[in-house]
């Protein structure tokens, strides 16, 4: 997804880079401090979720025809 906007993924890039520093290390470990620190990348992860859903979908559809009772109207 970021491969598609690289404006967005050149501004978290420097998020990042503002953060961690210059930092090459593999063994470096990310901490929550680390993530506070980093709004947009909070920002761009909600956005994922929100577009490509972590949770599964139900979706029904009613075959027949049906009333609720204590109600005014039939649903299909």
């Amino acid at each position: 997804m970021m491969g598609m906007h690289k404006d967005i993924q050149k501004k978290l890039h420097q998020e990042v880079q503002e953060v961690l520093g210059d930092e090459t290390d593999d063994q470096l470990e990310i901490t929550q401090d680390h993530l506070k620190q980093m709004p947009y990348l909070k920002m761009c992860t909600m956005e994922l979720f929100r577009i490509f859903s972590t949770a599964p979908i139900t979706t029904r559809i009613v075959e027949e025809v049906f009333e609720l009772k204590n109600s005014m109207s039939s649903f299909r």
